[in-house]
């Protein structure tokens, strides 16, 4: 399973800003190990990218801010909720210095067909270097889907990382081998 999530893969996206009228894609609120950052990240806009005549073009060339939704054009479509401060549980895997955050991610296939999400990858960087992700099974974070998923449906689960800074974090989400990857950033 570690081994299906550190491969790498292709496709494109687009980002559709939240509609402020439909409810939240991501609805959560904090557990007592986690809580909102301090800072509120800035405001994004997001550009026009030529089409690419090997797979669907992508809609934009800039990062999907976090709370926003990356989709590709078959259908396929992630939100990555705003990350949170979180306390891992003492047995927890991949906790690295005193900084960690948690996220919310919610997979949503929009094709006719269903979907395979064992192939899905997130990998992030933090400051200057990479962040360590974080599997911590006592609160439900860091276990991926392992269920094909139906047309038309949704699934959520939760990530975190040792970050070296709460508000420089960038998060990169690949589907699987089909799909460019998006990232995700304040």
């Amino acid at each position: 399973m570690v081994a299906a999530l550190a491969l790498t893969v292709t496709a494109c996206s687009t980002v559709e800003p939240a509609d402020s009228s439909a409810p939240p894609a991501v609805v959560s609120s904090p557990t007592p190990t986690e809580q909102s950052l301090e800072a509120e990240p800035p405001a994004s806009s997001s550009s026009v990218a030529e089409p690419s005549s090997e797979t669907a073009s992508p809609a934009q060339s800039e990062d999907v801010v976090f709370g926003q939704t990356a989709s590709w054009q078959d259908g396929i479509s992630v939100v990555l909720s705003k990350p949170r401060k979180f306390t891992p549980n003492e047995y927890a895997a991949g906790v690295e210095g005193k900084k960690h955050v948690v996220l919310d991610v919610t997979l949503t296939n929009g094709t006719a067909e269903k979907f395979d999400p064992t192939s899905f990858h997130l990998a992030a960087q933090s400051g200057d270097g990479e962040a360590s992700q974080i599997f911590d099974s006592a609160s439900g974070v860091g276990e991926y889907p392992q269920t094909q998923l139906r047309a038309g449906k949704s699934v959520k689960w939760k990530i975190a990382f040792s970050v070296e800074d709460y508000n420089d974090l960038a998060v990169d989400v690949t589907p699987d081998f089909d799909h460019d990857t998006q990232m995700f950033t304040f």
